[in-house]
């Protein structure tokens, strides 16, 4: 009896075990297939982390390593065994440049407006020109009035030159005496001085002439280059005294401005600098460095820019610098 009821007890220990997996594993086939419903029914998938080259180099050579934007933008990375440091950089216009009164006066009209493109030497202000107008038609008029009297003179000399002659020739004759041929000379000499002076008049007169036109000019403001002009700070009909600032030309051409930090000043000639432009690495040239240092010992510099009209002033970028003797 007592071998009966230990066998009795060995299979229910058995059976409660086999049932007791049975339902494990059918609650964990409905939890993958209640899964898998889910997943179906939202159409959502795994992405894989988008990723750009890292360096120049691992884009020649196909590496990649994720863009984590929110990684501090000083650190410093690693290309095979190329150190590569990141550094922000902004956009700005190649060259913004004012245009400045060249002279007092009133000004009658802006030709442009702020946003406008302008082309180089093009027409953005001009001053009223009553005044100077005035005196440039007056003094046209006395030059036309000096060449009139200078072909009444030319025609004088001739008559004298021709007098003097025939009074030589009579006197040969004895028809007239000397002092009627020295009277006739005289006359040609007097002639003479008479024409010289009004020639010199005349390219007296032309030169203030010239002056005045170029002070006439300067009634026009021209822009320095293609640009936009960004900014205006006259209006018509305001007086505006010589030197005074108009308006803001900016280039068209654009560069990339940059501080490079104190700790790779000291070599900054044997640094490279690219960028990441249009899916492929740029390689970037030094335009210009500012000759002072930053407070924190960094010095400013901007790199040369590709012609885009894309590209935006205060756009933000990421330049990799690397090391000259770094690249193979």
């Amino acid at each position: 009896m007592k071998l009966f009821f230990a066998i009795t007890g060995s299979l229910t220990l058995i059976v409660s075990l086999l049932f007791g997996r049975s339902a494990f594993l059918r609650g964990r086939d409905s939890d993958d297939s209640a899964g898998k419903s889910v997943a179906q029914a939202t159409g959502t998938r795994s992405a894989a982390p988008a990723t750009i080259p890292s360096s120049p180099s691992q884009s020649k050579a196909g590496g990649s390593r994720s863009l984590d934007e929110s990684a501090p933008i000083e650190a410093i990375g690693k290309s095979g065994e190329k150190a590569t440091v990141v550094l922000p950089a902004v956009v700005v216009a190649a060259d913004r440049t004012p245009v400045r009164a060249g002279l007092a006066g009133i000004l009658k009209k802006l030709t442009v407006a702020e946003g406008n493109a302008v082309e180089s030497c093009q027409v953005v202000a001009e001053l009223e020109t009553v005044e100077i107008d005035a005196e440039l038609e007056r003094q046209t008029a006395a030059i036309a009035a000096a060449k009139k009297l200078v072909e009444e003179c030319e025609s004088q000399l001739a008559f004298a030159e021709y007098e003097r002659g025939s009074y030589q020739d009579l006197a040969k004759d004895k028809a007239i005496g000397p002092l009627e041929v020295e009277g006739s000379k005289s006359r040609a000499r007097s002639t003479t001085a008479k024409l010289a002076a009004l020639r010199s008049q005349i390219v007296v007169e032309e030169r203030r002439q010239a002056a005045l036109q170029r002070k006439r000019e300067k009634h026009q403001f021209l822009a320095p280059f293609a640009g936009t002009v960004t900014e205006t700070l006259r209006y018509a009909n305001q007086y505006v005294g010589e030197g005074d600032l108009v308006l803001w030309i900016e280039s068209h051409d654009k560069r990339l401005k940059l501080h490079v930090p104190a700790t790779l000043v000291a070599s900054l000639d044997q640094l490279r600098f690219s960028w990441f432009y249009k899916g492929e690495w740029l390689d970037l040239t030094v335009h210009a460095m500012k000759p002072n240092y930053n407070p924190d010992g960094s010095r400013t510099v901007l790199l040369r820019l590709p012609h885009d009209d894309t590209l935006l002033v205060g756009q933000m970028v990421q330049v990799h610098v690397v090391s000259k003797g770094d690249v193979p």
